[in-house]
């Protein structure tokens, strides 16, 4: 599949994420739904454990809607003319996780100016799917989200392998006005606005 970069969506708070709105956000902005989805069965670390080729028919936002609706953990695939958009709806945390991701590839062959369009459209449907921090990471293990747990008002995020090793600095984006930073290594502030987000990276 190659590189990978992985947006990972968090709510504040005793909030859920409205995954409805992000497709309907996704279809607003022009990011068409393709078939099949894949409906997951995922352990309690984040693991995919078996996942069932479903048909949507046809492959449209009100279709994803209604499987996510039915309590479906799904991987679809959407896309506008430039770029294929992965999408994992759902995970085993108690307030389930959105996360987009995208090939390294093709993210880094657009100038900054269509990059940062992208970034706002993400931005968009964090902010209206009620999402208060974005983290931003290449490459993640399969068992990512196993990492990730809240811990009274803040995101706890380990950024150690299993081997010992660490992943590669990565970035975040907040709303510091609906609560804390996610806990990572030491995040400074960019001086980037993306939407109603300010950014942070980490630093080395």
């Amino acid at each position: 599949m190659g590189s990978r970069r992985f947006f990972y969506f968090l709510p504040a708070r005793g909030q859920r994420l409205d995954f409805c709105k992000v497709v309907r956000t996704l279809d607003g902005e022009g990011f068409c739904f393709r078939s099949p989805a894949f409906v997951n069965v995922l352990g309690g670390s984040g693991v995919l454990l078996s996942a069932t080729e479903h048909k949507l028919e046809p492959p449209s936002a009100s279709v994803v809607c209604g499987l996510l609706n039915s309590g479906k953990s799904l991987d679809v695939t959407c896309g506008d003319a430039s770029l294929a958009l992965g999408c994992s709806f759902g995970s085993p945390h108690t307030e389930p996780v959105f996360s987009v991701n995208v090939s390294r590839k093709a993210w880094f062959r657009f100038d900054q100016g269509t990059r940062s369009k992208y970034e706002h459209v993400l931005a968009r449907i964090a902010d209206k799917s009620g999402a208060r921090s974005v983290i931003v990471i290449d490459d993640p293990a399969d068992d990512f989200l196993g990492n990730v747990e809240r811990v009274d008002e803040q995101w706890m995020v380990d950024l150690q392998l299993s081997d010992g090793s660490e992943y590669d600095a990565s970035s975040v984006w907040a709303d510091t006005r609906a609560g804390p930073l996610p806990s990572m290594r030491d995040l400074q502030r960019t001086g980037r606005r993306i939407g109603s987000f300010d950014e942070f990276e980490e630093q080395p």
